[in-house]
């Protein structure tokens, strides 16, 4: 290669580099639109090209543009309705979608030659994070993994009591999980997790991580099986005490139903009354419980 040819092609070359293309916004979402702004023309465009696809071929190629006629030109094989070229060469496309991310390139014809190309990308909305464990409440020296999930998140950011954990050298490689493999009393509190990409970011609630300990845990177990000790105990004498108080009634009462006086005279002696029927009257007892031992004494009247 000569000299003149090599200088032309360095020419070319800062030719071809002199145009940029601007990402509007510079992260882009599911749903909205972009704008692939070209800057650093100079001169009146000619034509505009616009490729999807690692090269310029034809087999990549979006569309073509002539400002002079305000009008698409030709589509190409990439083609679809949701691209629109404005005059200055930059490129709109409407309704985005994850298929929509790529390599793009711009080919600009006016007073020189130019091409320039970007990568798109489209992202979709980081869903609300949610933090998981198998256990809420654990015990001092017991293991625990808490996992950060959320969708489309390209980074995990950890937070304890509103201090970052970002550092902390239990977090997985890709920070999704915090590892506590030696629970103590330090690990128990409020645990939060930060999802995010370069287009949203979203924070999950609260969760709370109790340790109890291993000495509590067995006070709390030695003072329930007293408690429930207790109360069967209670439960057991309140049984015996009934049964000893039926039977001591069984035995000590007597029901007698009728007394009639038949004789002069019949006088009931008990611990508390005396019921006395003579020849005169004749009297109907009813009593439904004498206590026992009573005497009955029987004297004829004169």
């Amino acid at each position: 290669m000569d000299v003149s040819t090599i200088t032309v092609f360095m020419m070319w070359m800062a030719m071809v580099s002199a145009i940029k293309i601007q990402l509007i916004p510079p992260y882009p979402v599911t749903k909205s639109s972009v704008t692939l702004n070209v800057t650093g023309i100079t001169g009146n465009i000619w034509t505009c090209l616009w490729f999807k696809g690692p090269n310029t071929s034809f087999e990549y190629q979006i569309l073509t543009y002539m400002p002079a006629h305000n009008s698409l030109v030709a589509g190409g094989k990439k083609y679809f309705t949701r691209a629109q070229v404005f005059p200055n060469g930059s490129l709109s496309i409407t309704d985005l979608n994850v298929n929509d991310s790529g390599e793009y390139r711009v080919q600009i014809q006016s007073q020189t030659a130019t091409q320039a190309s970007i990568d798109l990308r489209v992202y979709e909305l980081v869903g609300k994070p949610v933090i998981t464990a198998f256990h809420s409440q654990v015990q001092e020296f017991d293991a625990i993994n808490l996992t950060c999930s959320a969708a489309n998140a390209d980074t995990i950011i950890w937070k304890k009591d509103d201090a970052s954990l970002q550092d902390d050298n239990r977090l997985s490689a890709d920070t999704m999980t915090i590892t506590l493999s030696s629970v103590n009393r330090t690990d128990a509190g409020e645990y939060q997790c930060e999802a995010q990409n370069k287009a949203s970011k979203s924070t999950s609630d609260l969760y709370t991580l109790t340790v109890s300990y291993a000495s509590e845990c067995s006070t709390c177990d030695t003072n329930t099986a007293v408690i429930s000790g207790v109360a069967c105990a209670a439960v057991l004498i309140v049984a015996v005490l009934f049964t000893i108080c039926f039977l001591l009634y069984k035995k000590c009462f007597h029901p007698v139903h009728e007394i009639t006086d038949i004789v002069d005279q019949v006088t009931f002696i008990t611990r508390n009354h005396i019921w006395i029927a003579n020849n005169y009257l004749s009297t109907t007892v009813d009593i439904m419980f004498i206590k026992l031992p009573y005497t009955i004494q029987i004297s004829s009247g004169s």
